[in-house]
């Protein structure tokens, strides 16, 4: 990947050289949050071919998919990628690793200008018709006029949840519609600058502004415009994707033959993060390898809080010191928003509890009957995250130990002390271990716990 100091650094006297480069080292530590494993996929309209690159902006294959007409958007489902074929009005579908499925899975439309997957169902927009309609993954027509009466040349779409987000540039409009084609808003977001593509994350819609050469922001759930240039200075972006966890957005400038890479937050990126093998980049689409990034034990202490123990993925385990009668809840986190998965307990003693719930990038996992003084692993198995991308079996281990305030894997004299210094303080992230029956405050119970387990300890 490419410094950004062609662009965003001018010449600075030698003086101010220091913090040039603290610039650039600040640059190099967000991009090191795209260097997970995953692809990025482009459609190049003016090559009529799909490249594919590393999310490091490496090239896999700047001509994975050719023949193509005039390919104008892409998504990605599983090991399967979609494209709009705008010339043929035609959308195929291929592997990613570019073998052809079925080069015209869907035909017919004569304006096919933008798709996409969620939910195991395709949505394509046609311009001409004005439409949205959602077919099966197979290519069967679920509801060919799904959304209807678009008949301001609609050119990008995204989903999040039931909501549907359709781009309008010839009446500079997004409209709101949901997924089984109830009308929210048409005119949900007005006075939009030539708006082509869209994309939300965490209740935040973004939209490439293709005449006005920038991104805009935009409350999800409101319309309320949040930024109108999040970023500028751009060549015609088309397409846009954002990482699985929502930090970086991915831009296709289509007249400068780039892909941008910029922070969600806003700031300097890199313009050109992606210069090579690209022919009119349009459709863009970005897939993270689904991973584990995080795991904790959480628990409520009363009114002062929730407080986490962290799991590490690897290494020693952490150690859980609290007692809540064998009842314990982990949080996993991942990289991209999970949908579904199991967990189940396969060293110690204890058993998961119901049905692990799912919320975002999180999954969270009930135990019950859980002893102390034991090491326990919990595996999670077929995490499955909103892109149809499956986690490999995972473990991750706690130690188990009541009392152990200091986390050593021994209770001894020293947690008895540190407890007891803590009485009548106020449970914060600092002393929280110390409130060892989790009830919002330290006192002398609390003490009592780690007092009758001194002497315990695990290997």
């Amino acid at each position: 990947m490419k410094t950004n100091s062609r662009s965003n650094a001018p010449s600075r006297p030698h003086v101010f050289c220091v913090f040039l480069y603290v610039a650039i080292a600040a640059m190099a530590l967000w991009s090191q949050s795209a260097t997970v494993l995953g692809q990025i996929y482009v459609t190049n309209a003016f090559a009529n071919t799909i490249g594919k690159y590393g999310l490091d902006g490496s090239v896999v294959s700047d001509s994975l998919v050719t023949g193509l007409d005039f390919p104008f958007d892409i998504a990605v489902w599983g090991d399967d990628i979609y494209v709009a074929n705008l010339s043929s009005g035609v959308v195929g579908k291929y592997t990613t690793d570019g073998t052809t499925l079925d080069a015209s899975l869907i035909s017919g439309f004569p304006g096919l200008t933008a798709l996409t997957v969620a939910d195991g169902f395709l949505y394509v927009v046609d311009a001409v018709n004005g439409t949205v309609g959602k077919y099966n993954l197979d290519g069967t027509v679920v509801d060919a006029g799904l959304v209807m009466g678009l008949g301001s040349t609609p050119e990008g779409i995204a989903i999040s949840g039931t909501d549907l987000f359709v781009a309008n540039p010839g009446n500079s409009t997004i409209g709101k519609y949901t997924t089984d084609g109830g009308i929210i808003n048409r005119d949900f977001i007005i006075d939009v600058p030539d708006p082509r593509r869209v994309a939300v994350y965490g209740g935040v819609l973004f939209v490439s502004n293709f005449g006005a050469g920038s991104i805009s922001t935009y409350d999800a759930a409101t319309g309320a415009t949040l930024d109108l240039a999040l970023v500028t200075g751009l060549s015609g972006p088309l397409g846009i994707a954002l990482s699985g966890d929502g930090l970086n957005l991915y831009i296709a400038n289509r007249d400068g033959n780039t892909i941008g890479l910029y922070p969600t937050s806003g700031g300097m990126g890199d313009p050109d993060f992606v210069d090579m093998g690209l022919s009119g980049p349009s459709g863009l689409a970005v897939v993270d390898s689904l991973q584990l990034t995080s795991a904790v034990s959480r628990k409520t202490h009363g009114t002062a809080g929730t407080f986490d123990v962290n799991l590490p993925l690897a290494g020693e385990p952490g150690l859980e010191c609290r007692n809540s009668a064998g009842k314990h809840k982990f949080v996993f986190s991942f990289n991209n928003p999970v949908v579904s998965g199991s967990a189940s307990l396969t060293l110690g003693t204890g058993t998961v509890s119901g049905s692990p719930h799912f919320s975002g990038n999180t999954m969270t996992v009930n135990l019950t009957g859980v002893s102390d003084v034991q090491k326990i692993t919990v595996t999670l198995t077929d995490v499955t995250d909103t892109s149809a991308h499956v986690l490999p079996p995972t473990d991750v281990s706690a130690n188990m130990l009541i009392g152990d305030t200091s986390a050593n894997k021994i209770v001894d004299r020293f947690d008895v002390r540190q407890t007891r210094l803590q009485v009548g303080v106020p449970v914060t992230s600092a002393n929280f271990r110390e409130d060892v029956k989790p009830d919002g405050s330290i006192t002398s119970t609390d003490v009592g716990q780690v007092r009758s387990r001194v002497g315990n300890s695990l290997p």
